[in-house]
């Protein structure tokens, strides 16, 4: 391949990436970010292709991570991201120091969309988290140090851990609500309907 070839290739990938960014509404600054677009051609962008369609929004990127470790439905919903972006290799196998500057890419932006596409269509309950609010667990689920993903002891499912939260269980939700309704359906089922049903 030529290195023309290449260029344009990567190019329009950036755009694709962009158009796909904006359709969530991301902040420019993150698209810049993921796709090595200058602010100025992603509101361009937007004008020209979006603008009725899609909103857009200022201001700082979301950072309270408490906003789903607080309560059981949004720490599943931040679980079953996490499932997500495990599976589509959005999330890496080891943490990182800085991901901030280490996982954002136009490659990795691709597959985040695509595994932010298929959460959202899941089912209603996710219909509240937003990209920003992925990408931000994205990168705390990367750097390991707030959050992390164990095994349940129980059922073996994946669960989401606050490390620096009072409750160190290491059973998931799932298990949890269980054991307080006195389920009598066994934790292994529990754990292989929900594996089953995250893809």
């Amino acid at each position: 391949m030529r290195a023309s070839d290449y260029r344009y290739r990567q190019h329009r990938r950036a755009f694709d990436l962009a158009l796909r960014m904006l359709r969530h509404e991301a902040l420019t600054s993150t698209i810049c970010q993921w796709t090595g677009l200058s602010g100025s051609l992603v509101r361009k962008f937007y004008k020209s292709y979006l603008r009725e369609s899609a909103k857009r929004h200022r201001g700082v990127r979301p950072w309270k991570l408490e906003t789903f470790l607080s309560s059981g439905p949004r720490r599943s919903d931040a679980t079953r991201w996490a499932h997500y972006c495990e599976a589509l290799h959005v999330l890496p196998h080891e943490h990182l120091i800085d991901p901030e500057r280490a996982l954002p890419s136009i490659e990795r932006g691709h597959l985040l969309c695509a595994a932010f596409e298929r959460f959202k269509a899941w089912g209603p309950g996710q219909a509240s988290m937003t990209l920003e609010q992925a990408i931000m667990l994205l990168m705390a689920f990367a750097k390991g140090e707030v959050v992390q993903l164990v095994i349940c002891e129980n059922c073996g499912a994946r669960n989401l851990i606050d490390r620096l939260g009072s409750s160190r269980t290491q059973q998931c939700e799932w298990c949890l609500a269980a054991e307080r309704l006195g389920s009598t359906v066994s934790a292994s089922a529990i754990g292989a309907d929900r594996t089953h049903a995250l893809l």
